[in-house]
């Protein structure tokens, strides 16, 4: 298995690629969508699109979670 920080490497030399630019690019305008149709939908038509909105939110910060937990693993020693 890779160690943590071989996972955190993987994904920084990754992230710097276009295809992530692009694949986050995609989701904030997404994101904002649904944010708009929060703000300007009468409130009977909200709650799908706060769950959406939730799930997106999560989405968008898995890989900040995931770096923090591999940092946290190769701090303890779990290399």
């Amino acid at each position: 298995m890779n160690s943590p920080s071989r996972i955190a490497e993987e994904f920084l030399s990754f992230k710097d690629g276009g295809f992530w630019r692009i694949y986050n690019e995609e989701l904030s305008t997404y994101l904002s969508a649904r944010m708009d149709k929060l703000r300007n939908d009468p409130i009977e038509k909200i709650l799908y699109t706060q769950g959406e909105v939730k799930s997106l939110e999560f989405v968008k910060g898995l890989p900040d979670r995931i770096l923090s937990s591999l940092a946290e693993q190769s701090k303890k020693g779990n290399v």
